[in-house]
């Protein structure tokens, strides 16, 4: 399993955890030898307010490439702005890259017709998750209200902020969602995963577990071809 982390730097090392969780989960790992073999390649991208389209999609296919190189079977993208560029990068690195995104909106639409989206604001202006959720019958909801407050914790969180320190400003930002009707959230940037359980009251879709979950499954899968 290859991974593609770094984005941002403070979301990597939980998403590795949520990995290990999930090998215990879906098959009962339990020593050392248990666990995949992985390559961890954490990518610095030039993301800024006045994002480079360029440079990021760049950055991103060179990171991969990086991984392709290094004979991993499939590469794993644990950043929703990332997937802005995924589907124009997967044809040129030649290894499978997963779908985060496809994945997490399967989850969120179960049983809902209306489900919020909180992600980066990049994240939000390509519109992945919101016509992901409109092909399945259900409307996003993204409050335009509550992004700066988005934005302000995750420029925290980059810097160093502990979650709990940002817990009075999640509430806030899951309370203006729930005023207005909406139960179920997408959690669409792997630096909030951190924020999920602090107290605000939802439903949360963490795509960072979710694409965790993913791949685990599709490492057992390769492991199993193999065996056979």
């Amino acid at each position: 399993m290859g991974i593609l982390g770094g984005m941002g730097p403070s979301s990597t090392a939980p998403f590795l955890d949520m990995v290990y969780a999930e090998c215990r989960s879906q098959y009962g790992a339990k020593r050392d030898a248990d666990y995949p073999h992985i390559l961890l390649y954490s990518l610095p991208t030039p993301y800024a307010d006045d994002v480079d389209p360029g440079a990021m999609r760049a950055a991103i296919a060179g990171g991969i490439r990086r991984l392709a190189l290094a004979c991993v079977d499939f590469v794993t993208v644990p950043c929703s702005t990332a997937h802005r560029y995924l589907e124009e990068i997967r044809p040129q690195v030649g290894v499978p890259v997963m779908d985060m995104v496809t994945a997490t909106v399967v989850k969120a639409c179960e049983g809902a017709t209306r489900v919020g989206v909180m992600a980066t604001s990049e994240t939000l202006a390509w519109g992945g998750y919101r016509s992901a959720l409109l092909k399945n019958g259900v409307e996003p909801v993204v409050l335009d209200v509550v992004q700066p407050l988005v934005e302000h914790m995750l420029a925290r969180l980059t810097e160093g902020a502990r979650p709990v320190d940002l817990a009075d400003t999640w509430k806030t930002v899951v309370r203006l969602y729930r005023e207005r009707g909406i139960d179920r959230i997408i959690v669409g940037c792997t630096d909030l995963s951190a924020m999920i359980g602090l107290g605000a009251e939802a439903e949360f879709v963490d795509a960072a577990a979710i694409l965790a979950r993913l791949s685990v499954a599709e490492y057992v899968r390769r492991r199993e071809i193999t065996r056979a």
